[in-house]
């Protein structure tokens, strides 16, 4: 079910004279410029915009739900990309798209249920971009290790072989968010043969690598080959005619390329690709399948860090942990640096994992230890944590001039604590652990 979540023509009399004060602010504006002789500034119309801006959608446990939104630009343009900040929803509109002038565009989403959660779906055209938000509904797939645990179970009271299928790897060897969350990750694909083994050596199992492993990133593969995992396998086929594999002998398996109408106990259609989800079957002595179970890769399951070692990406900053540009603070704000030398701002660097010092994870648990710093700084020092200039911006510029410079507002919290790496966000839970007066 998804519901438009937009503002009724019938609004609470607050709303309205919220709506009245802004009404007369502008009329105010509008008759000091006629006054004055000078022609009323422009009111901006907006470039481009998607509607609803925000869908709620609710999706059984591992199933899917289609849902749409419409964009509309104000001239000629081309939806060239649709990106989102959590897997759990993607784009099933293939881009590119040309878009017409005042035209309104429908755009498909599909929603699994597996993390519930807001997520924020983003359109890039040709004359701008924006955003919506998605919030999946959904009790999810309950965590890996919970589900594992009972896979083996019924496995052994059917003395089944268990098969553990990851399809389309696509050389992902970090999980969807950082270490701390969602789902994914080479470093939990290679513990599980040894997992599985340990909980239960004595039970038949076969692990599966199908489809494109690599991706761009050559190598993955062989590693996961050494900890337990098979480069595809007779029994597993991939193909987009579906229902010739499925008459062919000693086949356990099939993966169809290309949306088909047949149904059978054999085919099996992955939920997520990238190492999220491991499709598990059980299969009986006599080839039969009897059960098919999604198991959610995550951090529940235990990891081998040791694997990414030979992928770890380069760190193009210089960490510098002498370096606290909160003092430059503390002397004026005495009690707001109080409370953050007790919050877990203060101590975001060392959340991070080693395998997390990456240009994607840094940025969110770390400042730039210069003021002077920017974005297309190609090689800058960093301060570690979430620092005063992390959400204040321009403390730089008013720390060095004695406050006399105004800061320039705060960041929103989604900035790092987005869906993909934060999916239980509840900003107004985290203001009040962070809360502080001047």
């Amino acid at each position: 079910m998804a519901v438009d979540i937009t503002p009724c023509v019938t609004r609470p009399a607050a709303s309205v004279r919220r709506g009245l004060g802004l009404g007369a602010a502008l009329l105010s504006i509008l008759l000091l410029a006629a006054e004055s002789g000078d022609p009323p500034a422009a009111i901006p119309e907006p470039i481009l915009h998607a509607r609803p801006a925000l869908t709620r959608v609710e999706v059984a446990a591992g199933e899917e739900q289609r849902l749409s939104i419409a964009v509309t630009s104000p001239v000629d343009a081309r939806l060239i990309a649709i990106t989102t900040d959590c897997r759990c929803v993607s784009a099933v509109t293939a881009t590119p798209i040309d878009l017409t002038a005042g035209t309104s565009t429908p755009i498909e989403l599909r929603a699994v249920g597996v993390l519930p959660g807001v997520k924020t779906v983003t359109l890039r055209t040709t004359a701008g971009t924006t955003r919506v938000q998605v919030q999946v509904v959904t009790t999810g797939m309950g965590t890996g290790a919970q589900v594992l645990s009972s896979t083996l179970a019924r496995a052994r009271a059917e003395s089944a072989t268990v098969w553990f299928i990851v399809h389309d790897l696509r050389g992902e060897i970090r999980n969807c968010g950082c270490s701390a969350g969602s789902l994914g990750g080479i470093d939990l694909l290679a513990a599980l043969p040894d997992h599985c083994a340990t909980l239960d050596k004595d039970l038949p199992t076969r692990f599966v690598l199908s489809g494109d492993v690599d991706g761009a990133r050559a190598g993955v593969g062989a590693a996961l080959a050494q900890a337990g995992w098979s480069l595809g396998d007779p029994g597993v086929v991939v193909t987009a005619d579906p229902e010739s594999a499925l008459a062919a002998p000693g086949v356990i398996a099939v993966i169809p390329t290309t949306a088909v109408a047949v149904e059978h106990a054999r085919l099996v259609r992955p939920l997520l690709s990238g190492g999220m989800i491991a499709e598990v079957l059980l299969v009986t002595s006599d080839g039969r399948i009897s059960e098919s179970i999604s198991l959610p890769i995550d951090a529940t399951l235990p990891a081998r860090p040791g694997i990414l070692a030979a992928f770890r990406e380069p760190l193009s900053s210089t960490i510098d942990d002498t370096v606290q540009p909160c003092r430059s603070c503390a002397s004026c704000h005495v009690a707001a640096h109080r409370v953050w030398s007790t919050s877990a701002h203060a101590r975001a660097w060392a959340s991070l994992k080693p395998s997390d010092h990456t240009d994607a994870c840094v940025s969110c648990h770390s400042e730039p230890a210069s003021p002077e710093a920017t974005a297309q700084d190609t090689k800058k020092t960093i301060a570690p944590n979430v620092q005063c200039a992390s959400c204040h911006q321009g403390s730089g510029a008013h720390a060095a001039s004695g406050g006399r410079v105004r800061t320039g507002g705060t960041r929103d919290c989604r900035t790092c604590h987005d869906a993909r790496h934060h999916p239980g966000f509840n900003p107004i839970a985290a203001w009040a652990m962070i809360a502080h007066g001047k």
